[in-house]
């Protein structure tokens, strides 16, 4: 029922704040009960600006879960910064953390041993 709902919830011109929550229960269930982690982040990614990151990153950090973080974390740093007044469930601007994101990312690319990503990653920091 959940594209149904997002589905709905477009054609309605509902908020943004409330289709990224229909999103987020989406993936809460596709992860939690069905186990499909890759259809899970999808639906995660319609969350970024209006869902804290760390509560995605905690669900995708253990080791098997690292190339659906990486791919999160790569779709976060690259979402451009909202501003402060936006309604994002308790962050202030994604600016303030990207550079603890780029970390992560950086950590994750170390440990899944992609030299090119890391080259990739530092170059575009410079």
């Amino acid at each position: 029922m959940f594209p149904e709902a997002q589905s709905i919830a477009i054609s309605a011109k509902f908020p943004l704040e409330i289709q990224a929550e229909i999103c987020k229960e989406h993936a809460d269930t596709l992860y939690t009960q069905k186990k499909e982690y890759d259809q899970a982040l999808e639906q995660y990614i319609n969350t970024i600006g209006y869902l804290n990151p760390s509560y995605v990153i905690q669900r995708y950090i253990e080791v098997q879960q690292l190339p659906n973080l990486i791919k999160y974390l790569e779709k976060l740093i690259e979402t451009p910064t909202v501003s402060s007044s936006s309604n994002i469930q308790n962050v202030n601007t994604l600016g303030d953390y990207n550079k603890d994101y780029t970390a992560l990312l950086l950590n994750c690319y170390v440990k899944m041993k992609q030299n090119d990503k890391i080259s990739e990653l530092i170059s575009k920091s410079n």
